[in-house]
């Protein structure tokens, strides 16, 4: 993963990790890039789960409140 996107899929791990142990993340704290990765991963994570693939166990939806607009890349 050492591409700019395997960064980019790092970051969004990094974000949902934050966000877990507690930290309010907004959208005036990631980028509009890092959003539509969290976005995309999130929908294809749903249709894995409406089709019945993907790993077995408890997963959590990706949700970020918003205090302002998206940050520009």
């Amino acid at each position: 993963m050492d591409t700019p996107n395997g960064a980019l899929v790092r970051r969004r791990f990094r974000i949902l990790t934050a966000k877990n142990i507690g930290l309010t993340i907004t959208l005036a704290d990631i980028t509009e890039e890092e959003f539509r990765v969290l976005e995309l991963m999130e929908v294809e994570r749903q249709e894995q789960d409406r089709s019945g693939e993907g790993a077995p166990g408890p997963r959590q939806a990706v949700s970020v409140r918003s205090n302002s607009a998206v940050n520009p890349a």
